[in-house]
């Protein structure tokens, strides 16, 4: 069907079919998929960025993904993993010594985004690509992406009069 997996091109050896892609990527040969969803394990906004990175990958790129843990992992991150495609898998609900270090060190981002921020850190990325559920990513980590010039793309899954922005919201996102 339209949501499967295409099966992975084959060299004549019947070995996966791989091509570099590094001379197009200089220096960085690293795509990060950060996926917000938070309300279900699986859904249409995971079909998207995952079949891009099965695409990806399947052309020679490296590719990894921040996905929220659940109890059950999904099918296809399993799939993803399979396929070669780094995968961090954020808590729900961090350890009480995280939640309370984040206290004591009056961060302001999540300790979500900061798994995020840690990913983006720890493999420097040639493009981030953010999957938002809603329309609005997390402001740190288009911040992070903005300092250290890393191109990003935002996809916004949801938009809606209700969950809109203020004021002081919206200047949040102004970066420049």
């Amino acid at each position: 069907g339209l949501l499967e997996r295409r099966p992975r091109p084959r060299a004549r050896d019947g070995a996966p079919a791989r091509v570099a892609r590094d001379s197009e990527l200089p220096g960085k040969a690293r795509i990060a998929f950060i996926s917000t969803m938070t309300s279900a394990p699986w859904g249409g906004s995971e079909e998207l960025w995952a079949n891009a990175a099965f695409t990806l990958a399947d052309e020679g790129y490296g590719v990894c993904a921040s996905v929220r843990r659940w109890p059950q992992t999904p099918k296809r991150l399993v799939e993803l993993a399979s396929a070669g495609i780094e995968i961090q898998s954020r808590r729900s609900v961090p350890p009480l010594w995280r939640r309370a270090y984040r206290k004591l060190a009056a961060r302001r981002e999540t300790q979500d985004e900061l798994d995020m921020l840690s990913l983006l850190s720890a493999v420097d990325p040639a493009l981030v690509v953010l999957s938002d559920g809603n329309c609005m990513p997390p402001v740190s980590v288009l911040r992070y992406c903005a300092a250290q010039r890393l191109p990003f793309v935002t996809i916004g899954h949801m938009s809606s009069g209700y969950f809109g922005s203020n004021d002081v919201e919206a200047a949040n996102y102004q970066i420049g």
